[in-house]
């Protein structure tokens, strides 16, 4: 397995496919599912494909025509996206794009600060996008280019951003059934599920090591891997389970940049000999060894598809707590704890029952083995590159 620095280019046998990989600006520093997807098919493609990831719109400018396919991922930043598709048209290229996308609009109702739907309210959709837009910007997040994008209708933007791409390869039926809403073309639509590494299994470090290298002195807790922001929830599993002291939480994640104000509300419940935080990104050998360590992995998000954390939780045993909504319904059927989002009671009975039952209590690890192994699933991106291929030449 090679080793991806961001806008660096990887020379390979000139014959095999040219995809051209496109990311966020912080895909590494912010790690995220995109990049864990994006990651395990070029890993798992390093035999039949020759790869770029790039970031940097110039860049991408004076390079994209040594490639056979472009693949974009994430559609929630719209302007962006929106940015490399009408580049990657001027330059004649096949487009697949992974979306990453859903319907946001119980987190809008319920999981956003007052501050955030006021201001959502005022402004046009387009307005409200610059804004976040040039937040990360002044970040380092993002750049400045992009910013243009937001002169169109946002309606507009994310309907003709989709019908120009070549394929459509959203994650779950239930993020299908919200596309193909703005979509003329249906059969662009091809459902790929999320995946998991199970290489994971003998490359991880210790539940001792981890335990020890990091202080936990729990004997049984929730693990909770994912970065702080609103969309995670990890507020609300705080509040949940702040009153029973028996309950044991540690989390591992970075805050992201733009939801400080928000971890702020977190720290109130983060006590000592109750909460632990990594604020940290680690690497793979030690979260696993925290999958192995923990009893529960809770992941009681607005809106997951599906959650790789948690894929990859179920792999290692954990007992699982996860958010309801459509798709991970789909992903997990009776293989989780399910409980609402907007409830603290319901997360609570969830968080506790998946404490009194014995680790791996619903043999989740057994299921995911059998369904969402990356070496299987990447094969189904192969299929559609070489699709598009045989369509150029």
């Amino acid at each position: 397995m090679f080793k991806l620095q961001n806008n660096q280019i990887f020379t390979k046998d000139s014959q095999k496919l040219k995809i051209l990989f496109i990311n966020r600006k912080d895909y590494l520093e912010n790690l995220g599912g995109d990049t864990i997807q994006m990651l395990a098919i070029i890993n798992n493609l390093k035999d039949e494909i020759e790869s770029s990831i790039q970031t940097d719109p110039n860049i991408i400018e004076k390079i994209i025509d040594k490639f056979d396919i472009v693949h974009i991922f994430n559609i929630q930043r719209l302007s962006e996206t929106a940015f490399f598709v009408k580049l990657a048209k001027k330059h004649n290229k096949k487009i697949v794009i992974s979306p990453i996308y859903a319907d946001f609009s119980e987190l809008e109702k319920r999981g956003r600060s007052i501050y955030y739907k006021l201001i959502k309210k005022i402004l046009p959709k387009n307005i409200f996008n610059l804004a976040k837009d040039i937040k990360r910007v002044t970040k380092g997040l993002s750049y400045k280019v992009f910013l243009k994008e937001n002169i169109y209708n946002f309606d507009r933007l994310f309907k003709e951003t989709l019908n120009a791409c070549d394929f459509i390869l959203p994650n779950s039926i239930a993020e299908k059934n919200y596309l193909k809403n703005f979509v003329e073309d249906e059969s662009k639509i091809r459902v790929i599920k999320n995946g998991v590494d199970e290489n994971l299994l003998f490359n991880s470090m210790s539940a001792s090591e981890f335990k020890q290298k990091y202080k936990i002195n729990f004997e049984k807790f929730v693990l909770c891997v994912a970065r702080i922001d609103e969309r995670k929830n990890i507020l609300n599993l705080l509040k949940a389970t702040a009153d029973d002291w028996n309950i044991k939480i540690v989390l591992i994640g970075k805050v992201y940049p733009t939801h400080k104000e928000y971890y702020k509300k977190c720290l109130e419940y983060i006590k000592p000999d109750k909460v632990i935080h990594i604020n940290a990104t680690l690497d793979q050998r030690e979260i696993s060894g925290a999958y192995k360590a923990a009893h529960t992995h809770a992941l009681v998000s607005w809106l997951e598809t599906p959650g790789l954390a948690s894929l990859e939780a179920g792999l290692f045993g954990a007992n699982l707590v996860i958010g309801m909504c459509d798709s991970t319904l789909e992903y997990f059927k009776n293989y989780a704890y399910f409980c609402n989002s907007y409830d603290l009671q319901s997360i609570y009975k969830a968080i506790k029952q998946s404490l009194i039952d014995e680790r791996n209590h619903f043999k989740a690890d057994e299921f995911i083995r059998k369904n969402y192994s990356w070496q299987k699933i990447t094969q189904e991106y192969f299929e559609i590159y070489s699709n598009l291929v045989k369509v150029i030449k």
